[in-house]
């Protein structure tokens, strides 16, 4: 029996019950703190809108699972730019809150679990992640992988790591930089080729002036050529130390 207390209670429980929209449905923003308890049917989606303001805070649950429900969102849920929200086993969830971002109302993730968890932290596969610890991430993005654990690629197309030689990377705390270039890192040209005096079938005469002349042209050449295999030499360094991939000195 319900006392003037308890009925009070349960409606306001029941105020906060966002009724699921249905399959390609858009889930109303109707009151902050409002729960929207999904039931699928198969493989479904959802919308929501952006935040109608800061402050704002939405949970979406998966309440019966037929199937696994895709979310998109007109705003973004990280500073990733995710837009995207993956509910597949019942218990999941994620909860959004707004705020706003140079002017703009945009969604962040306070809590999420299991796939949802997926879509906050964009692109981080969960399942070992979670699981096993083998990293943790903080609220500054900033991932620590556990002692003793390892990173592996693929071995058909592989992985890059920067798309563009605009994007920065630092090594060992190093400040991150662009893809270092310099004309200094161009290719040294081949070594010019000097024959030996009365090589060949038939003996040259030996003639004093003319082989001063080549070996000092050729010695010449030499430091020229030994000039710029330093530049060179320099130029990776350079590069090298910037990116923080060998330090440059003791």
């Amino acid at each position: 029996m319900s006392t003037p207390f308890t009925l009070g209670r349960d409606e306001a429980r029941a105020d906060r019950v966002i009724v699921d929209p249905g399959d390609a449905g858009a889930i109303p923003l109707l009151k902050s703190g409002g729960v929207c308890r999904i039931v699928s049917a198969g493989a479904e989606t959802r919308t929501i809108a952006a935040p109608p303001s800061e402050g704002f805070v939405l949970t979406v649950a998966m309440d019966t699972d037929g199937g696994a429900v895709t979310i998109t969102t007109a705003a973004e849920i990280n500073a990733a730019g995710g837009t995207t929200i993956t509910l597949d086993d019942v218990g999941d969830f994620i909860t959004l809150i707004g705020v706003s971002k140079s002017g703009s109302l945009v969604w962040r993730t306070v809590a999420a679990s299991a796939a949802a968890l997926d879509a906050a932290l964009e692109g981080v596969t969960l399942g070992t992640w979670a699981a096993s610890k083998a990293m943790t991430l903080d609220a500054s993005g900033d991932a620590t992988a556990v002692d003793g654990g390892d990173i592996a690629f693929g071995t058909t197309t592989g992985t890059k790591l920067g798309t563009a030689v605009t994007q920065k990377i630092g090594f060992w705390n190093a400040t991150p930089i662009v893809q270092p270039a310099a004309a200094g890192q161009a290719a040294v040209a081949a070594p010019t080729a000097y024959s030996a005096h009365g090589s060949g079938a038939t003996p040259v005469t030996s003639n004093a002036a003319t082989d001063l002349d080549t070996t000092a042209a050729a010695l010449a050449t030499l430091v020229t050529e030994t000039t710029s295999l330093r530049t060179l030499v320099d130029a990776m360094r350079t590069a090298l130390v910037n990116a923080g991939i060998m330090k440059g000195a003791a």
